[in-house]
């Protein structure tokens, strides 16, 4: 009994740490880049769907490193949509918002700007507009891509 008892010790011990971020975050970006796919320009579908594993490791990342909570992670498992993706990243605490979005500013910034084209205007814009997630920083609230690759800046909404 007392060597069963070292075994089950041991080996529980040895498991690889599962991490229940992880498929949370895998399912919601999934589902969000399938919505957002039909509305977006083909080369920057193209662009999303290459970084798009960056994108769920850095997520994920951001929710293990952040321990975010239960309910966070219950309900990236069950959102459908992006208003539904919208009500779990409120539940962030402001912390940790704006630390996933810092870690994802530069991800999104490659998959809405074009890679190839040369002189594309390197304005400062909102690399979550479009994508209904609030900008971390005030200078960029309501800045967004306007068709043609010029960036404008709408007005500020209430």
């Amino acid at each position: 009994m007392r060597n069963l008892l070292l075994v089950v010790v041991i080996l529980s011990a040895c498991q690889r740490h599962i991490s229940k971020c992880a498929p949370a975050v895998s399912g919601a970006v999934d589902r969000m880049v399938a919505e957002a796919r039909s509305k977006m320009p083909s080369p920057i579908a193209a662009n999303i769907a290459r970084i798009t594993p960056e994108i769920k490791k850095a997520i994920t990342d951001s929710c293990e490193a952040d321990k975010w909570a239960q309910p966070v992670i219950d309900c990236l498992t069950h959102a459908n949509g992006r208003e539904q993706l919208d009500a779990c990243d409120a539940m962030l605490t402001p912390q940790q918002r704006a630390n996933e979005h810092r870690h994802n500013d530069e991800l999104l910034k490659r998959g809405i700007q074009p890679i190839d084209k040369p002189g594309v205007d390197k304005e400062r814009r909102d690399p979550h507009a479009g994508l209904g997630i609030p900008p971390v920083n005030a200078d960029l609230q309501g800045a967004a891509p306007l068709p043609g690759g010029s960036a404008g800046s709408a007005a500020p909404s209430p």
